[in-house]
């Protein structure tokens, strides 16, 4: 599974919730879930340090299942971020609703990939 898959499959669930009007950190639980759940898969593994393994860029470990697992770790972690961050900084934005800043998170995401890109 490419890494553009796995953060489409997160973006859309996160989406999905917000939309349905589910709280955010009923959200982002539901991420911390699915987080301990791969490490423990990870871990299973006793020749595999999940802690090391996490710092490493995600395309050099070879076998592809764990490669897929960190990377839904390492976006899972940095949609808890940003779900945060809303939270944070839900009062600069009193006239949108939770939807429309992680939308607005995610379009900053990709106009600074897009400037990298130029």
């Amino acid at each position: 599974m490419r890494k553009e898959t796995i953060k489409n499959n997160i973006t859309t669930n996160i989406l999905k919730n917000l939309d349905e009007g589910q709280d955010i950190d009923d959200i982002k639980k539901e991420l911390f879930v699915k987080i301990h759940k791969f490490v423990r898969i990870i871990s299973s593994d006793p020749e595999i340090n999940v802690y090391e393994l996490l710092t490493h860029d995600p395309d050099t470990i070879g076998a592809v299942r764990t490669r897929c697992q960190v990377i839904y770790i390492n976006e899972c972690n940095r949609y808890i971020n940003d779900l945060s961050w809303i939270i944070q900084n839900k009062n600069k934005f009193p006239k949108l609703s939770n939807y429309s800043l992680f939308k607005l998170i995610l379009l900053k995401e990709r106009l600074s990939i897009e400037k990298k890109l130029f």
